[in-house]
């Protein structure tokens, strides 16, 4: 347990710093005042279905991407998700193994549903995540989202992919931002998210100096 809290209260200080990039807010100012441990489900076997989230995950599923590596999502509720893919050809390494893009495309697809599922915008922050072992084509890869703790502004996740076997795939944690809009406006409107107002600075083409 205060391992838990100690791993989220760094994560916080890491994303306190990385979040203006995203939020447009200056660099030490405090994201969370508290943070807390989230009582998070295990799985859905007794809890009742949660439809408006299943919602939410149906309409992120439908993005094209999401779409061409074929992930479903399975259940839904606010702070938790499951979410699968089976494995192609297309999806594979050129080791014949399954692509660490696609594993990772799956844990954060899970985690992004899961932060997303109260109906409260959310975005990602920060993310990281190893692979303690590989899958083939023909598996299916299972995603399981948990919400591990919580503040005013930032949400922590962590996430296990596993083969239809058990076996553990990869290991994923994540920050979300809470950004405090309705996700249904993004719902409804079908608009993309505007993106944060930072330039690249352009450099002047070779000649074109005074």
């Amino acid at each position: 347990m205060h391992a838990q809290l100690a791993i989220a209260k760094l994560l916080e200080n890491l994303a306190e710093w990385l979040g203006f990039f995203y939020t447009g807010l200056p660099a030490g100012h405090s994201l969370n005042r508290t943070i807390k441990l989230a009582e998070a489900p295990v799985s859905d076997a007794c809890d009742p279905p949660d439809e408006d989230g299943l919602r939410v995950g149906q309409w992120m599923q439908s993005s094209g991407f999401h779409r061409l590596l074929g992930i479903q999502v399975e259940a839904v509720r606010s702070g938790w998700c499951r979410a699968s893919l089976v494995v192609t050809a297309d999806l594979l390494n050129p080791f014949g193994i399954t692509h660490g893009g696609v594993v990772f495309t799956l844990a954060e697809f899970a985690y992004g549903v899961a932060g997303n599922a109260s109906g409260e915008t959310s975005v990602g922050l920060m993310t990281s995540m190893t692979f303690p072992s590989s899958s083939r084509e023909g598996d299916r890869l299972t995603a399981e989202a948990r919400e591990m703790a919580s503040g005013s502004r930032t949400r922590h996740f962590q996430v296990d992919v596993r083969r239809g076997d058990g076996q553990v795939v990869g290991l994923f944690t994540g920050v979300l931002f809470r950004r405090g809009d309705p996700l249904s406006q993004w719902m409804t409107d079908a608009k993309p998210m505007p993106l944060p107002d930072i330039a690249p600075a352009v450099a002047e083409p070779p000649g074109s100096g005074s």
